[in-house]
């Protein structure tokens, strides 16, 4: 009687576990958010850009970039030789101070070839607090729009190395939404602003050394939120995730930053 009884409770006690593991499953491989039905031809054919304005870090090269690509479909994917649209027309608008001015920019192939579909401009001289939009059309896409507000210059109010640790703290701005730290040429990561309190601490290994160089970079809104939905999808490892945009009349996003440079010594 009493091993029956066991026998009951390790039947029940699997069922559980095993619901229990197959609904954790669902949530981290996210089948509960794939469509009903798929069939790799059916999508939503539109532009798919990422363009990033920001303050040069060397005043004779060009950083701000608009990157511009086609969706194709599923089964069209492996056909397709690249999903860059090279021909595409992007203008970027924005007002200097004295006037509203529009800056074409054009294809620019990398001689490594490494990066495809890049389109960048001479002259623009970007600064805190201007607004730039985004005119992105090709034939047969609709057009592209966005508009994006380039966030304050990070202000630091303290920074020093103690025991291994990076400590960094930066005045409370509403302009940035996310803080990139950049220390030795090595990105420590991102840091969300919290009610304001924006001292940070990292945690370096033995590899780093005790002086060097700080880049801390402040992202506009577009941005923050555009990398906070990639790296909670990456985190969740979801075999499906609906497409998030932050650009009307296409996929992707345009945004902003600014940035910091100071040396720890």
């Amino acid at each position: 009687m009493k091993k029956n009884i066991n026998k009951i409770y390790f039947i029940i006690a699997f069922f559980v576990l095993f619901n229990s593991c197959e609904k954790a499953a669902e949530w981290y491989l996210g089948f509960n958010k794939q469509p009903d039905f798929f069939d790799g031809e059916e999508y939503t054919k539109a532009i798919n850009v990422f363009g990033v304005i920001r303050p040069n870090l060397v005043e004779e090269e060009q950083q701000s970039f608009v990157r511009v690509e086609k969706t194709v479909s599923s089964k069209e994917i492996e056909f397709s030789d690249s999903l860059s649209l090279k021909e595409a027309s992007v203008w970027v608008s924005f007002d200097d101070g004295t006037s509203l001015k529009s800056l074409n920019f054009n294809y620019e192939k990398l001689e490594d070839g490494y990066v495809d579909g890049l389109f960048k401009t001479d002259g623009l001289q970007v600064s805190a607090g201007q607004t730039f939009t985004l005119e992105c059309s090709y034939d047969g896409y609709d057009t592209v729009f966005a508009s994006t507000v380039v966030p304050n210059q990070p202000i630091v109010l303290g920074a020093s190395i103690k025991e291994n640790q990076l400590e960094l703290e930066i005045e409370e701005d509403e302009t940035a939404h996310l803080y990139e730290i950049v220390y030795c040429s090595v990105s420590l990561g991102y840091h969300t602003p919290v009610d304001g309190k924006n001292k940070i601490t990292i945690e370096l290994d033995s590899a780093f050394p005790s002086q060097g160089e700080v880049y801390i970079y402040a992202y506009d809104k577009n941005l923050a939120d555009y990398f906070s939905d990639v790296t909670s999808s990456i985190i969740n490892l979801n075999s499906f995730r609906a497409p998030y945009t932050t650009v009307d009349g296409g996929f992707g996003c345009f945004g902003s930053l600014n940035y910091t440079k100071l040396i720890i010594e």
